[in-house]
């Protein structure tokens, strides 16, 4: 039985989780309210959830490969 790595369980959720508070925020919040810090702070993040998910697949490709060599 493989070993699962479960830090990466956790990061894939924590992104997951980000990427649909994110799409659903800007969807459905009144324009008004999509000013100020506190959304800038919001967009920073969400603006990070694609990159992870690059940063993510480009780990689990060297670890896979690292296993085979």
């Amino acid at each position: 039985m493989k070993k699962r790595l479960v830090y990466i369980d956790y990061y894939r959720m924590i992104i997951i989780l980000l990427m649909i508070q994110g799409h659903t925020l800007r969807a459905l919040l009144n324009k008004d309210l999509k000013v100020g810090l506190w959304f800038k702070i919001h967009e920073y993040v969400h603006g990070v959830v694609a990159p992870g998910f690059l940063f993510l697949s480009g780990f689990l490709f060297f670890y896979t490969l690292k296993k085979k060599i």
